[in-house]
């Protein structure tokens, strides 16, 4: 039970995202690090909400110059290289979406060249985003959730994961597959097994058994904060249409002038402004909201923090950088 330093180490792709978790909290001594779990969904979250191949391509370009002319370097470093990884996965959105600075090709070549998307347009089908949206938020508590199971076995608290976890997959997919109306009897069937095995277990720590029965009617309560977790990923929604908006008027003012040599010259410079107060707000809200859905969504699933980070004594030069050599060592 000491509450002694931690000291985090990850693969080196891993690593940058550890600045995430430490705003958050530092793992305690009870915890595993939840780095390695957070990456790939903040990667894949954060690149959704840009979702926009110049943006993306601005983004690791400016992040690279950062790492490899000024080298950032402590949790400045970390974050730098976290945004490259992101602009990357902003890039592959960019082409699933077909968004090039929002309709920029389209725009200057007045439609005679138009970037079709891999996947799907989502100004032109809102509400297949928001579907998807909420399905991948579905797949990140499911994610959270294993964790907590995951980390119940390895404590030798089994029973407490198939009672209290697993019961919560069955209600949710159950009652997705009805909402989706597809499968049949078979969201019904899944919904009612793990309410029923939320009612007769969850209040199994009661000995009366008049109050098991009442604490595992009220487990059943959880369901709200269920749904609100899971509308809450609707804002990757409201971000991708912000963006591809605030690009589409940046790109439809900034050509006002038409195709003439003057018409050119002002749409450079309201895209140079325009798209660079996008790319900043937009880079700003998709870390903020993504860092929030792991904060109040998934952390609240199975990690608690209260860790301290192990910070050793050492030389801190202002000019100078001092490396460790071989003979040194």
């Amino acid at each position: 039970d000491e509450d002694y330093p931690v000291l985090l180490r990850n693969h080196r792709l891993v690593k940058p995202y550890e600045v995430i978790v430490e705003m958050f909290s530092p793992p305690s001594t009870r915890e595993r690090d939840p780095t390695p779990l957070l990456a790939p969904f903040f990667f894949f979250f954060f690149g959704m909400m840009l979702s926009d191949i110049g943006y993306g391509l601005l983004l690791s370009g400016l992040c690279a110059l950062l790492i490899f002319k000024v080298k950032s370097k402590g949790d400045m470093g970390r974050l730098v290289r976290m945004l490259f990884l992101c602009g990357i996965s902003s890039m592959i959105w960019g082409v699933l979406f077909g968004s090039f600075f929002g309709d920029m090709i389209a725009v200057l070549s007045q439609n005679r060249l138009v970037l079709k998307p891999l996947w799907f347009n989502p100004m032109d089908d809102a509400t297949k985003l928001m579907v998807w949206s909420m399905l991948f938020g579905v797949i990140h508590l499911f994610a959270g959730m294993g964790a907590k199971a995951w980390i119940l076995f390895l404590t030798g608290r089994g029973k407490d994961a198939v009672l209290d976890v697993f019961p919560w997959y069955l209600i949710i997919t159950g009652a997705g597959l009805m909402v989706g109306s597809i499968g049949g009897q078979a969201g019904p069937v899944m919904a009612i097994s793990g309410a029923a095995v939320l009612v007769l277990f969850g209040g199994r720590d009661a000995r009366n058994p008049f109050m098991r029965l009442v604490k595992g009617l009220l487990s059943l309560y959880n369901i709200t904060s269920y749904i609100s977790d899971i509308l809450s990923y609707t804002r990757i929604l409201a971000l991708v249409l912000a963006t591809s908006v605030i690009a589409m008027v940046v790109n439809l003012l900034g050509f006002m002038g038409g195709p003439s040599i003057t018409g050119f010259l002002f749409y450079v410079l309201v895209a140079i402004l325009g798209h660079g107060l996008n790319l900043a707000l937009s880079s700003l809200s998709a870390y903020v909201h993504t860092s929030r859905l792991h904060y109040v969504e998934f952390f609240s699933k199975f990690y608690d923090g209260g860790g301290r980070i192990w910070n050793p004594l050492k030389i801190k030069t202002r000019y100078v950088d001092i490396v460790r050599t071989q003979q040194d060592t």
